[in-house]
């Protein structure tokens, strides 16, 4: 689909552009076809890696460390009455 309305669009422009002349249409053409091209090979890889750089640099994830993970816990406390019933005889 894509391809007819390239196609399609640079028949257009040549059509148009037989009016100008022979040489304006070349011209033309040329420069329509150096631009697609340098935007398809140069200037959209360079958007894409300056995306990424930025979504990369925005999103980083640190690594987890978890040598201090316990330092901020309390040791537990237990609390123990031998004449609690609910302990049972044992």
């Amino acid at each position: 689909m894509s391809t007819v309305s390239i196609l399609g669009g640079g028949f257009l422009a040549f059509a148009y552009g037989v009016s100008f002349g022979n040489d304006k249409t070349y011209q033309w053409m040329t420069s329509m076809l150096t631009s697609m091209f340098s935007s398809i090979l140069i200037t959209q890889p360079i958007k894409v890696m300056v995306m990424i750089g930025c979504a990369a640099y925005c999103c980083k994830i640190n690594p987890f460390n978890d040598d201090h993970a316990d330092f901020d816990e309390d040791e537990p406390v237990l609390y123990y009455d031998p004449d609690d019933p609910t302990l049972g005889k044992q």
